[in-house]
Order: structure tokens, then sequence, then C-alpha cells
């Protein structure tokens, strides 16, 4: 695997199988994004936020705040998400559209 050139005026590290940024520097606040079962499960005892684009099923992971999945993208749509302290605040597309006869539900 080839590590691809870190941007370090946006903070993102990436290797061939996902990416990780510390939200304003800090360790505590790392979000991650998987493409590969290996780097979701490698990163997930050290994020806050865990974007697994990996196919198929695993367990999901305990020790993040937030799983974003395949599956929650699909039901959610786009998502806003705010690292306070230990929790994670998120809100959607979904959660502010509410509940309308013309959209998709799951």
């Amino acid at each position: 695997m080839t590590d691809i050139e870190a941007d370090d005026q946006l903070g993102f590290k990436c290797d061939a199988v996902g990416c990780v940024v510390q939200i304003r520097g800090h360790p505590e606040n790392t979000v991650t994004v998987a493409w590969s079962r290996e780097a979701s499960l490698d990163d997930c005892a050290a994020t806050a936020i865990l974007i697994d684009l990996t196919r198929g099923w695993q367990p999901p992971c305990d020790a993040a705040m937030l799983n974003v999945t395949r599956r929650f993208l699909d039901t959610e749509g786009a998502i806003a998400a705010s690292v306070t302290g230990s929790s994670v605040e998120w809100t959607s597309v979904a959660r502010e559209r509410g509940d309308r006869p013309w959209s998709k539900t799951q």
C-alpha cells in the first residue's frame, strides 16, 4: 500500500485504505474514513466518528461515538456532525425534512 501525500493545510492523512483527520488538531476528535474492512477495524478504537464505506456486513465499531455506514447514509441522507467533549451531536437531511409522503423512508 502506498501512502497518499498528507494535506498539511487541512490535516488529512490518507493511505490506500482510508483517511484520518483530527478536528481542530485534537487527537480525541478524530474522523476516520475507511474504504476497507482492515482500516475500519484498525482505526475503530481511536476515532470519534467512523465513516465506514466498506462493502458487506461487519460488526459495528463500538468505540466510535458515531458510525456512519452506507446504509445509514441511504436512510438519513447527508449529515452534519460536531464533536463536543465526549459526545457527538448530529443531524441529517431526514431529521430536518421530517416525514413527508414523497420522501423515501426505510
